[in-house]
């Protein structure tokens, strides 16, 4: 069995939706991408499903993998718009257990809605698919900034006060904004140069 997680063509699963509909974050239920025998292929598939969810077509319209795995369960969004921003499986145990659960919750709600007899319970087994999912992303964090996460303990006073040339190196969080797991510090480094004005030079 093919165990490649770039393997999938995402388009299958996050075909465009009609224009006007909202496509919020697990509004309109996907079908689950199917997993494989090797375990880090079915993180990062995973990862990939649940961080698509409620994305606009420019991203979803992708066919490609976009997440790709860096270390240490921590990945990178491979496009424009989420540049710098590195996604982190906290519990991949428990995420795989949600998906497990979405997997058949699915499963339980297409047969609903092809049975008339059953269309009573459609919604019911809807909202079972979303809690599922919203377990899935309960496992996931990323790297945030100090203010993104903890600026409510600041006075507006004190927020206002800090220098605004100097705030993204006094703020910057390297650590899930979930788990609080330290980023590697490979991935800071890389971080940090790439924010550096020495890549101008070159």
């Amino acid at each position: 069995m093919d165990t490649k997680a770039t393997d999938i063509v995402w388009t299958d699963y996050f075909p465009r939706i009609k224009k006007g509909l909202d496509d919020g974050k697990f509004k309109n239920l996907r079908h689950p991408v199917p997993l494989t025998p090797d375990y880090p292929t079915n993180v990062q598939r995973v990862m990939e499903f649940v961080w698509r969810c409620g994305r606009n077509a420019e991203v979803t319209a992708r066919p490609e993998a976009v997440i790709a795995p860096v270390r240490d369960m921590w990945f990178i969004a491979d496009h424009e718009h989420y540049e710098g921003i590195y996604y982190h499986c906290c519990e991949s145990v428990r995420m795989m257990m949600f998906y497990t659960r979405y997997q058949h919750y699915f499963e339980q709600y297409r047969e609903a809605r092809m049975k008339p007899e059953m269309l009573h319970h459609v919604q019911d087994m809807g909202d079972m698919c979303r809690q599922a999912l919203w377990g899935v992303f309960n496992c996931t964090g990323q790297n945030a900034h100090f203010h993104e996460r903890d600026m409510g303990q600041f006075s507006d006073t004190e927020w206002r006060d800090v220098p605004r040339t100097r705030a993204d190196d006094i703020l910057e969080f390297h650590s899930c904004s979930r788990c609080i797991m330290p980023m590697p510090k490979q991935i800071v480094l890389v971080n940090k140069l790439q924010r550096s004005k020495l890549q101008d030079v070159f």
